[in-house]
């Protein structure tokens, strides 16, 4: 073998290396949500919300989560309302959340008409932070998805620690994903009690964790 070609397959070898090593590894999930109680609801119209907590608080960008593919199941998809940090997209194009703000709350609501059912896929990285700030009441970078009322209040749900319906954590063993439902006791869900609409949002989450 010539010296070009050991040259060749030493920078190929090189590249393939880097890519493998700086590649995320990533989750990918299906979140759905059983809406028909908020059919006709008087607590509607109602709010999509979803949050991705930076857990070092300094909004160091190594985390991404992907919202995609939503169905509202006879329902439809609304405007963006309020939107912070890393977050872009909408429901109809898509929504990407990046924990690169420097306060560490990512986060972006959209008003929506619900149908029977809500879905959409999650995929988020699974890198786990470094410094983990005990101030965020958390063990990783966490997104968090919710359902505002018309008066900003989350409806409650089976969730007690944040009022959510779904959860991802990034933990050192990668990414744990938990659903909720509404308490089944409950036939018109009974919202909580604190303001949720713009940065209200992911305060409100972090004084109900704590």
């Amino acid at each position: 073998m010539n010296a070009g070609m050991k040259r060749y397959l030493l920078a190929t070898a090189g590249v393939l290396v880097l890519l493998l090593t700086t590649q995320h590894t990533c989750q990918a999930d299906t979140i759905t949500v059983n809406t028909t109680s908020l059919q006709g609801n008087a607590s509607g119209p109602f709010t999509l919300g979803f949050v991705l907590i930076d857990a070092s608080l300094t909004g160091d960008g190594n985390n991404t989560a992907v919202l995609s593919n939503f169905n509202f199941g006879g329902g439809s998809a609304g405007a963006v309302l309020t939107s912070g940090g890393g977050a872009t997209g909408t429901l109809l194009s898509g929504i990407t959340l990046t924990d690169s703000d420097p306060s560490g709350f990512n986060f972006i609501t959209s008003a929506f008409t619900a149908g029977t059912a809500l879905s959409f896929n999650l995929a988020l990285t699974a890198n786990p932070d470094l410094t983990v700030n005990p101030a965020s009441g958390l063990t990783g970078d966490q997104f968090l998805f919710v359902i505002l009322d018309s008066s900003g209040k989350r409806i409650s749900t089976t969730d007690n620690s944040s009022d959510a319906f779904a959860t991802a954590t990034v933990g050192a063993g990668g990414v744990s994903v938990q659903q909720f439902s509404v308490p089944t006791s409950a036939s018109v869900p009974e919202p909580a009690t604190l303001l949720l609409l713009g940065s209200g949002l992911v305060f409100g989450i972090l004084r109900k964790r704590r």
